[in-house]
């Protein structure tokens, strides 16, 4: 009976609460030389947006010589994300968030790259069922559509690998269900143009664990680490390091290393989110905030929350 009028109280609680507080997204950087599982160790700069939108999805970059932040920016009247970005300067201070890409449906996930002199992005687009890659006219304000790479899929945070003279492209495919967390799918080519090849061991992870991506591939201490996320509790819950044994045309394997959660950041909820640079890491977290008058978030996205 005891236990009974424990758990009743919880879902009271969590009623009322949810009734006048939602979950808000941020992002967070700093300046950091050690390993991503000791993320208690730096000092953080919290970046929490306007009670119209929320961060999330960081990702840092390094182009016209300076430190750039890209990261999902999502707009509670639109019901959609856009893509802003900020400049880190040496005291590690950021600019104003300018937004750089903007559709008619939502994007997500800016995945930045470097390729034959020129800066490209990946964003999601799952929510149009395309796969797009985006050129660089003027970085890092103007981008201009180069090609879509795959079409009439839903797909979730692709991630760009140049390893052993090939490209391999990883993200997640909706069939229905839980499908775009559970299933990691890998494709290879010869170019970030494609055509894309998919991997004959297809999906490679099958885990609601570790399968969904959750930031660009690293090398750390001459080893390859694929950051996922771990949604075995709940989507945007807490994010693994896994070493990646062998990745070829024949075999892909991994094995997780590390598991972080929300406890780098006292009062935070959850993370899903990590990007590492020359000089700063940047992770993404949530929040519970005091619900406004504005409408009561409305993700479109596929499955996501963040």
């Amino acid at each position: 009976m005891v236990g009974d009028g424990n758990r009743g109280a919880a879902r009271l609680y969590g009623g009322v609460r949810n009734l006048f507080c939602h979950e808000h997204w941020f992002i967070a950087y700093a300046d950091f030389d050690g390993l991503p599982e000791n993320l208690c160790q730096p000092e953080w700069h919290v970046i929490v947006p306007r009670d119209d939108r929320f961060y999330a999805d960081p990702f840092l970059f390094e182009g016209n010589g300076s430190d750039w932040l890209f990261f999902e920016d999502y707009r509670y009247a639109t019901g959609k994300g856009v893509i802003s970005c900020i400049e880190l300067d040496d005291n590690s201070k950021h600019s104003d968030a300018t937004v750089v890409l903007e559709t008619d449906y939502h994007l997500s996930y800016p995945f930045l790259f470097e390729w034959d002199s020129q800066v490209f992005m990946l964003p999601e687009a799952g929510e149009n069922k395309t796969v797009e890659l985006y050129r660089a006219e003027e970085f890092p304000y103007r981008w201009k559509l180069e090609s879509v790479l795959m079409s009439d899929v839903r797909a979730g945070d692709p991630t760009l690998l140049q390893h052993d003279g090939i490209f391999w492209l990883f993200l997640t495919l909706d069939h229905g269900g839980e499908e775009i967390n559970r299933e990691l799918w890998l494709f290879s080519a010869t170019s970030p143009l494609g055509p894309w090849k998919s991997h004959p061991r297809n999906p490679i992870v099958n885990d609601l664990s570790s399968a969904r991506p959750a930031g660009p591939l690293f090398i750390q201490g001459g080893e390859l680490i694929r950051p996922s996320q771990d949604c075995s509790i709940r989507y945007g819950h807490r994010v693994k390091l896994n070493r990646v044994e062998v990745l070829n045309e024949r075999e892909y394997r991994e094995t997780t290393i590390a598991t972080f959660g929300p406890d780098w950041l006292p009062g935070n909820l959850g993370t899903h989110h990590l990007s590492r640079s020359g000089r700063f890491i940047a992770i993404d977290g949530r929040r519970w905030k005091l619900r406004s008058s504005l409408p009561v978030l409305r993700r479109r996205h596929i499955a996501k929350a963040g």
